[in-house]
């Protein structure tokens, strides 16, 4: 067992608190960018080929990416991202941060659209209880949603680290 002396204790905890504080934002910033590129790379490339499929075609693929997305490396990525996030916004809020609460809420909320609107949908169109001309439109608004709100949040982050 050993006994601290209170300067190293609160030196202890300084460098923790530090780490916590510089470390939990750029995870976030980095993650909230990469997931956001991830987002905005759907709006730019992917629905506007799908668009010049028939319907049928469209949905199969699309099937077919969301299950690939289902792997380790993104699924990895996507759950650091939502938890640094998360983690972020807790420190920042026992700080009084506005602008890193508002930052690191914005990159949480394009997370958790993924996870309460677009994976529901993508489960929906998987098992044909939803047609391709309702799930698109739908899909693309909440996809631009999450883009908009993980982008935005990471430049805020960018902003006030």
């Amino acid at each position: 067992l050993s006994i601290q002396n209170p300067a190293q204790h609160l030196l202890n905890e300084i460098m923790n608190l530090t780490l916590l504080t510089i470390f939990l934002p750029l995870l976030t910033i980095a993650t909230g960018l990469i997931i956001a590129g991830f987002y905005v790379s759907f709006t730019l490339v992917v629905f506007p080929a799908l668009a010049r499929m028939d319907d049928r075609s469209a949905s199969t693929f699309m099937v077919h990416v969301n299950r690939y997305a289902q792997r380790p490396p993104f699924l990895s990525l996507f759950f650091l991202g939502l938890l640094a996030s998360a983690g972020c916004l807790a420190l920042s809020i026992v700080h009084e941060n506005i602008r890193i609460s508002i930052g690191a809420a914005l990159v949480l909320s394009g997370a958790l659209l993924t996870i309460g609107v677009n994976v529901p949908l993508n489960r929906r169109l998987e098992q044909n209880s939803l047609a391709w001309a309702k799930y698109e439109p739908r899909w693309i608004r909440a996809n631009a949603a999450r883009a908009l709100g993980s982008s935005l949040g990471a430049v805020l982050l960018l902003s006030g680290v």
